[in-house]
Parts: structure tokens; C-alpha cells; sequence
């Protein structure tokens, strides 16, 4: 869930570029959801910690699925800032399963092993960007799930 976490989201609430984090239970699991919409090519629903990495950090492990409609997709981006300087471990898109009440968790592992020992915030975002066609708000939900740091 997102004890720990910060949620954050662009836009006002009900206003064209809102988003939200929320933890729900889906399936009989606690996760993380980032739903949003707005202009593509921006996060607009994103959670975030800031954290010590052990020295022996090397994989920042997670599970990740997209929304269960036809069509819907997301851009996840999971970004690590290190002494101010942003760098990019993941950027891409995350497919739905379009089957309904189906979700296709996949576990995704980051190599974290040039920030072992130091002070960094994670973030993982979500950008309701309209792909496949789906207009920005069609169902492009990420889900999260086991986020944690391999030593």
C-alpha cells in the first residue's frame, strides 16, 4: 500500500489534468493505483520515498499491470534522484490486459547498483497519455505491488 510513500498528483481536483494515487484492494490484494489524466508527455499521478540504500542495494524489484479494459495502456516511468540529479531506470508503456477483471502482473527488476550506500527518492509515474488510440482518461490505470529493494 502506500504507507511510507508520499502520493502526488497534477491539476486540481475534477479539473482536466487531475490525477490521483490511492491504495485499493484489487483481487484480494492490497495495491497502489496512479490514475490520471492530462496532457501526454507529463506524469499526472506519481508516488515517491526517499530512502538509504544499503551498499549492498542492487534491484529495485515491483510488480506492474495496467488496467484490465480493451485498449488501455499507460507510460510508467520509474525515475531515482540522486543528490538532485534525476536519472531514468524505466520508461515505458504498460499494456492492459483487455480482458475484464483481468490483471497481468509481471515483476519488473531495476539495477539500482550505482546508488548502493546513498541517499536517493524513487519515484514511479503515470502518464494518461492516450495511446492505442484511447483518448487521455480511457482506462490507463498502473497498478503496483511488492515494491522492494534487493541486497
Amino acid at each position: 500500500d502506500l504507507e511510507g510513500w508520499t502520493p502526488g498528483t497534477s491539476g486540481a481536483p475534477g479539473g482536466p489534468d487531475w490525477g490521483r494515487a490511492m491504495r485499493l484492494r484489487q483481487k484480494g490484494r492490497g495495491v497502489v493505483m496512479l490514475d490520471g489524466t492530462g496532457n501526454p508527455g507529463r506524469p499526472n499521478a506519481w508516488i515517491f520515498r526517499t530512502i538509504q540504500l544499503p551498499a549492498t542495494a542492487h534491484t529495485l524489484r515491483f510488480e506492474v499491470a495496467g488496467h484490465d479494459q480493451p485498449g488501455a495502456d499507460a507510460r510508467f516511468v520509474v525515475r531515482i534522484v540522486d543528490g538532485g540529479a534525476s536519472t531514468t531506470l524505466l520508461d515505458t508503456v504498460i499494456a492492459g490486459s483487455g480482458v475484464p477483471g483481468t490483471y497481468n502482473y509481471v515483476f519488473r527488476d531495476l539495477d539500482i547498483t550505482a546508488f548502493a550506500g546513498r541517499t536517493v527518492t524513487i519515484y514511479f509515474e503515470q502518464d494518461d497519455n492516450g495511446f492505442n488510440g484511447q483518448h487521455p482518461g480511457g482506462h490507463e490505470q498502473i497498478y503496483l505491488d511488492n515494491i522492494s529493494i534487493l541486497r
